[in-house]
């Protein structure tokens, strides 16, 4: 289950914030159910990563919804209020695409994942054509014991069923359940569904006992049937809060604390483009690994799928170095976030074997990346930058402990490329 910090997220009159925060409630998965493709039968990504995978995506509006801004509000590139149908940059294949082609609609989630995964996971899928606007208001649906989003969630799907969608065609694997539907609220305040909780996205429907439609069984708890989440406002803004939320089914719960605004499963940030350590998980890139000195003309990340690590000798750590252009239209910005705030050479410090929210940190070029900072400008190396790595080796049986110093200077840019120099010295600290 996914939930929005408040105390960081707040609504006023007229704005809507730059940070978008997003953290986890960790619950306990029972019981997962076998998947086909790529998918594990245990544990995550609880959805293929490989292959052709259609979903169901639903558009929401709670009745009393007139929250507007002049993002919101755009006609074209937003989603009005008053409107009461879905957003028009939803229409025909500008969100989804409903087959697997070689190419796909710049922008949309179909494109999103094609290019991330390098052309080895292609989600396709349909968009209801009619809006589900709520038959009460708001209020109606946030007592938790009789209408809360689990309420709301089985209405939705018996609705769709009433109006004609045929469930099996969401069982990817044919195992008996349907994989993933998205509902997609326009708004709900940043109030709650859920009493105690506030949330911007969930991995789940909220209902606990199974409903079956089409010999299909729709599953209402994480990992479950799909997810639901609110402030789709914008077709970039949506995506963000789509991908962070479909995160969690390729990689469980909780959260890569550190990852910032520079991956999708911070829980805390704007998502744009994936990052490399979360690229190379799922098996969509496999980094050029570096061992000795060496000159690099290293190409944007993100549009050539190029990445390099520097392994560490007797070590499961490593370093992830990715150059970040901001050429590609997932690390654009719109009217309610900017672009991605860095550009340049991004380091980061893997560690497989720690927890999940320490597997990554950034090595921020001006040394103050934390968890609290979800990205900025000075956090990318530059051309004229330089930083020296000096991880600890183990392994040694005596008092001395090998080390390795690594620099990695920026000796220049050249059009989208960074020309690197890595440099080892190894040094022995008594």
């Amino acid at each position: 289950m996914l939930l929005l910090n408040n105390s960081t997220d707040k609504e006023r009159d007229g704005i809507f914030l730059r940070r978008i925060a997003i953290f986890c409630l960790v619950g306990c998965v029972q019981f997962l159910l076998p998947s086909a493709l790529a998918a594990q039968s245990y544990g995550p990504p609880f959805i293929p990563t490989q292959g052709t995978f259609r979903v169901l995506a639903v558009f929401v509006q709670f009745q009393d919804d007139t929250w507007d801004d002049p993002c919101p509000s755009d006609s074209l590139l937003g989603w009005p209020s008053n409107r009461h149908s879905i957003p028009k940059w939803a229409l025909g294949e500008k969100f989804l695409a409903p087959k697997k082609a070689k190419k796909y609609s710049e922008g949309s989630l179909s494109d999103y994942f094609a290019q991330m995964s390098n052309e080895q996971f292609h989600f396709i899928g349909d968009v209801f054509p009619i809006l589900y606007l709520t038959p009460q208001p708001f209020a109606f649906y946030t007592d938790k014991t009789k209408h809360g989003r689990g309420f709301l969630s089985t209405q939705i799907i018996d609705w769709l069923d009433e109006n004609g969608v045929d469930f099996s065609r969401y069982d990817n694997d044919n195992d008996g359940d349907v994989d993933f539907i998205l509902f997609l609220y326009r708004h709900w305040q940043h109030k709650i569904l859920t009493p105690g909780t506030s949330y911007q996205g969930i991995s789940g429907f909220g209902f606990s006992k199974s409903i079956t439609k089409d010999n299909k069984r729709i599953l209402g708890r994480f990992p479950g049937s799909g997810t639901m989440q609110r402030g789709n406002y914008t077709l970039p803004t949506c995506r963000s809060i789509v991908t962070h939320e479909i995160s969690h089914y390729f990689f469980g719960a909780g959260h890569y604390s550190s990852i910032g605004e520079f991956g999708i499963h911070d829980g805390n940030a704007f998502c744009y483009a994936m990052s490399g350590y979360e690229r190379e998980k799922l098996g969509w890139i496999h980094p050029i690994e570096i061992k000795r000195d060496t000159l690099l003309s290293i190409p944007d990340a993100i549009t050539t799928n190029t990445y390099y690590k520097i392994d560490l000798p007797n070590s499961s750590d490593y370093f992830l170095l990715e150059n970040r252009q901001r050429i590609s239209i997932f690390e654009k910005g719109d009217c309610v976030e900017g672009e991605l705030p860095a550009r340049g050479l991004m380091i980061a410090h893997i560690r497989p074997r720690a927890s999940k929210a320490q597997q990554i940190t950034w090595i921020a070029a001006d040394s103050t990346f934390s968890e609290n900072d979800k990205g900025e400008a000075s956090d990318a190396l530059r051309a004229g930058d330089s930083i020296i790595l000096k991880p600890l080796l183990h392994g040694r049986s005596d008092t001395a402990h090998d080390q390795l110093s690594i620099q990695v200077r920026v000796l220049r840019q050249k059009a989208n490329r960074v020309i690197v120099r890595i440099k080892y010295k190894p040094t022995v600290n008594q």
